[in-house]
């Protein structure tokens, strides 16, 4: 897959946030197997995942990059075509401030200790 690299840096950026789990290779390649999508705008990029649940299925907003209001409108379509194909919530990683922007209810924060 070919990506620009606005795309890049804004992953990277996200990885970045979330303790640097994966590269941007290996998100990209999770997009290219189906097993995670990319939203590309102008101005930021956003990786979800549907994940199946006993109670229903769930849209994880995973890794986000990039303009803020932008990333609302995306969120805002992406939420909308998941409610469409059954998915009964959705969740976000990432700072509190973001989303508390985007209209999500903290339930738990995850810590974390190198070793």
């Amino acid at each position: 897959m070919r990506t620009p690299s606005s795309v890049r840096r804004h992953l990277q950026a996200a990885l970045n946030h979330c303790g640097n789990t994966h590269t941007v290779d290996d998100v990209l390649q999770m997009v290219d197997d189906g097993k995670a999508s990319l939203h590309v705008g102008e101005r930021c990029a956003v990786v979800t995942q549907v994940m199946s649940f006993p109670t229903g299925r769930r849209l994880h907003y995973w890794l986000a990059g990039g303009d803020l209001m932008e990333l609302q409108e995306i969120e805002k379509r992406c939420s909308a075509e998941a409610r469409q194909r059954g998915c009964v919530a959705a969740s976000i990683i990432g700072r509190r401030g973001w989303a508390k922007k985007l209209g999500y209810e903290e339930m738990a924060t995850i810590s974390v200790r190198k070793l």
